[in-house]
């Protein structure tokens, strides 16, 4: 399955059980480089489907249906 929607940064890391600063962690740290590419910024507290449909690649992050 895809990401259709836009989610928060708190909804993704509840979806994940961990804490905020773990996700940071990953995004602005572990897969920055490549969350970059796909419009990605630090500051950003909304990611994209684009991003969300990376980090599903990467980590265990499933959409609701």
């Amino acid at each position: 399955m895809e990401f259709k929607t836009t989610l928060g940064k708190g909804e993704v890391a509840k979806m994940l059980n961990v804490c905020p600063a773990t996700l940071g962690n990953w995004l602005n740290n572990k897969y920055y480089t490549e969350l970059k590419l796909l419009g990605y910024q630090k500051w950003q507290h909304i990611l994209t489907p684009k991003q969300l449909n990376f980090l599903q690649s990467k980590i265990d992050i499933q959409p609701n249906n």
